[in-house]
């Protein structure tokens, strides 16, 4: 049984104030067909009979052109406006019309709807700066060929055109903007927010289908309804057998352990767009009975053992995943699994068998311990010991018969193994000793062993330090002892040698070493370190309880700076002051010093510092030139040139 509804509301316009408000009932949508009506996107979508113009210096001047743009003055100087509803950074459509009646401005094509009312509306206004009476863009909309409604001036500031038209039987509409002014000097207009809009019916894409009656047996999978569309909403009336009640094609499967068929009722409902738009259909689906087959539950067996699986009696047919067609088998581990048929339906069950794992107890071979040893028999397994322990190891140290009997439900396995002891021999050593560095010592033990020298004797001598032992064997048992030889470290001498510092300053040294134990040096002092200054022979003495020794060194000391001074005046006046003048200096050598007059004579010359020039009387009062060199302590070079005064 199938059932369709659909429920169209009626569309409504109302006009107020020059703007437009629709109200689309179910099953419409209020709908835009108009491209770029606000020429957000520029120079597209639209035909025109205008010339279209860009660039700079009056590009709308010509008659016959328009442009896209956000101010009329960027395009003539004359004009003015900008965009009727994002001003001044939206764009509207600027023309200097043309001086012919019937001159397409603005053209679009579009689908239409048959027997729908169209709201069509647009926005003019003129663009010529000036209040002299000039002509005006007369527009009229053009629909089909047919002119509508009436003209409109583009006069003054932004102004609304509204018309509704009716598609009759239309399905298409070539629509145009017409300007019927002819005359020029004028005729500056510009249009924004171009609209064609509608409430349409929905066409739906989809009615409601819960698809065909079935017949289905117990347990059987299978969707039912349809394939589901975006935007649809889909609601089942039956959650019975149902994983969900919201989606056009729900998956189907319901039990019945009745012993006759079920019929069941579904009703689908479709809400197209979720706006009113609502269909119906309805399903029936006959579920025949299937009594229950039951395996039970997986078992386990133990190992080399079977089981019987029965799958009952009254059936059609019985096929076993091994091909035995009877209603019992007899099997091993693996996996089984039986298809039976009853009134033309098939059901099936599954079952495992396992055998149990059992481990492989090995305690190993019988085994004779050294008294005092221990022995771990480890299974990897918890069970039960002979002992009554409940482990998985156990430790031996005496002799005698062990059991381990490991179980796991009703099967189990054990392994038994016999432990004897032998005794172990008696021996003892020298205490723990030291020795100096260089010498050696003797370590007794009470019998005839083998030490780990390689040595076999109750006794042997050594020069070495560390751990000596010996084994003595009884049979396979052996027993060790050992004695620990600690070698007393000669003293260390410091890695100190002959050194130089600066003649200013002192030098702190340190003798320490971890092997001594006292020092002595040369100036007296007794600690490791001592601090010395002052050019000269020096001694360290280092000491511990095996040795003594020492060491002498040598400290020499070197300038630590250099200085030369030059004066720039002097005074031989014979007043017994500043008479002469002369280079001083200290840790400087290869000193040169040359004294020339304003002329460039050399008058004066030597190569040692405070050597004095006296000059004579026949050289008087005047500014003499100096050139200085010599070379520092530390080997750099120094040079110095100047002026000096001579005043008597």
């Amino acid at each position: 049984m199938k059932h369709l509804i659909i429920t169209i509301a009626v569309f409504i316009t109302l006009l107020s104030n020059d703007n437009l408000h629709a109200q689309c009932g179910a099953c419409q949508e209020q709908v835009e067909l108009v491209t770029n009506g606000n020429f957000s996107s520029g120079n597209s979508g639209f035909t025109t009979d205008l010339n279209y113009v860009t660039g700079f210096f009056c590009p709308l001047c010509p008659e016959n052109t328009y442009t896209i743009g956000a101010n009329a003055t960027f395009y003539h100087s004359d004009f003015t406006g900008s965009d009727h509803t994002n001003p001044p950074f939206g764009n509207f459509f600027i023309a200097n019309g043309a001086a012919v009646d019937g001159a397409s401005v603005w053209c679009q094509s579009f689908a239409v709807q048959p027997g729908v009312d169209y709201t069509f509306s647009f926005w003019a206004r003129d663009v010529t700066n000036n209040s002299n009476a000039h002509p005006m863009a007369l527009l009229e909309p053009i629909m089909n060929g047919v002119p509508e409604g009436d003209t409109l001036e583009a006069s003054g500031g932004w102004q609304q055109f509204t018309y509704t038209w009716n598609s009759g039987s239309d399905t298409f509409l070539d629509l145009c903007i017409v300007n019927h002014q002819s005359n020029s000097g004028g005729n500056d207009f510009g249009i924004d927010d171009i609209s064609l809009s509608a409430c349409e019916n929905i066409i739906l894409s989809q009615v409601a289908n819960a698809g065909p009656d079935l017949i289905l047996c117990s347990n059987e999978v299978s969707n039912i309804g349809q394939p589901s569309i975006t935007g649809y909403n889909y609601q089942w009336d039956n959650p019975t057998g149902l994983n969900s009640v919201t989606v056009s094609n729900p998956q189907f499967s319901e039990e019945n352990q009745t012993t006759s068929s079920q019929y069941l009722t579904y009703i689908l409902t479709s809400d197209s767009a979720n706006v009113g738009c609502i269909t119906h259909d309805t399903l029936q689906i006959e579920l025949k009975p299937l009594p229950a087959l039951d395996l039970g539950p997986d078992q386990d067996i133990c190992p080399g053992t079977t089981t019987t699986l029965d799958a009952g009696s009254n059936w059609d047919t019985v096929l076993w995943s091994d091909n035995q067609n009877t209603n019992s088998i007899i099997v091993s581990s693996g996996d089984f699994s039986v298809v039976v048929t009853y009134n033309g339906c098939d059901t099936s069950d599954q079952i495992t068998i396992t055998e149990i794992a059992m481990p492989d107890i090995e305690l190993g071979n019988d085994t004779t311990l050294c008294e005092g040893d221990e022995l771990v028999l480890y299974t990897g397994i918890s069970g039960e010991w002979n002992n009554g322990d409940i482990a998985d190891s156990l430790t031996i140290s005496e002799a005698g018969n062990y059991t381990f009997t490991y179980e796991n439900g009703p099967c189990s396995t054990s392994d038994q193994i016999t432990i004897y002891t032998t005794p172990l021999p008696d021996v003892t050593v020298s205490p723990d000793t030291a020795f100096c560095q260089g010498t050696q010592v003797t370590i007794y033990a009470s019998t005839i062993g083998l030490w780990n020298t390689g040595e076999t004797a109750d006794q042997i001598t050594v020069q070495n330090e560390g751990y000596y032992d010996v084994v003595v064997a009884n049979g396979n048992c052996t027993k060790s002892a050992g004695v620990q030889v600690d070698m007393n470290p000669l003293p260390v001498i410091p890695d100190i040698g002959d050194m130089s510092i600066c003649e200013d300053d002192s030098i702190s040294l340190d003798a320490y070493h971890e092997f001594n134990k006292y020092y002595l040096w040369s100036n007296g002092d007794t600690t490791s370190y001592s601090v010395i200054s002052g050019a000269g022979y020096y001694e360290v003495e280092v000491g511990n309880n095996c040795d003594t020794t020492e060491l002498e060194f040598y400290l020499d000391t070197y300038p630590c700076s250099w200085g030369i001074f030059i004066p720039t005046a002097f005074t031989p006046n014979d007043d017994d002051i500043n008479e002469g003048w002369a280079v001083r200096g200290y840790n400087v050598t290869e000193v040169k010093v040359y004294v020339y007059n304003r002329f460039g004579d050399l008058i004066f010359y030597t190569t040692e510092l405070d050597k004095k020039w006296h000059p004579s009387l026949g050289i008087g009062d005047d500014v003499y030139n100096y050139y200085v060199t010599a070379k520092t302590f530390d080997g750099e070079d120094f040079e110095e040139k100047g002026r000096l005064y001579l005043l008597r």
